[in-house]
């Protein structure tokens, strides 16, 4: 506990960082087990976007220079397979909301948040 602010919640936090009541700090995270789920999300729009690009350059290119598959067969089947690629790497952003969520659960049910929030709501009564 600092004297700045008395009430510290550390059991999601790795034993030699701090963390104030309410706060998840991923700065300095030496497990590992932090992930920023904005990049996360900006890395799977931006490989969506890209990998669907190529897709369709693939899928144009193979029917027009071969004539095997129609260009309407080729674009949909280019775009299931995307689809799936897409839809797998989106896990590791599925599973970062879910321990995020489960974080903010258990920082919500601790007997330390509600005191902070009984102490900041009579701070803001006075």
């Amino acid at each position: 506990a600092t004297e700045e602010n008395p009430l510290v919640y550390s059991e999601l936090a790795s034993p030699t960082m701090e963390t104030s009541v309410g706060e998840v700090d991923y700065d300095d995270d030496s497990s590992g087990d932090g992930v920023n789920l904005n990049m996360c999300s900006a890395w799977t729009h931006v490989f969506a976007d890209t990998l669907r690009s190529i897709a369709v350059l693939l899928a144009g290119a193979l029917s027009y220079f071969t004539h095997v598959i129609s260009a309407e067969m080729a674009d949909a089947t280019s775009a299931l397979f995307v689809s799936i690629i897409i839809f797998v790497s989106c896990i590791p952003l599925i599973q970062g909301l879910w321990n995020t969520f489960r974080e903010i659960r258990v920082l919500r049910s601790s007997p330390l948040h509600a005191a902070a929030t009984a102490s900041s709501s009579a701070s803001q009564s006075v």
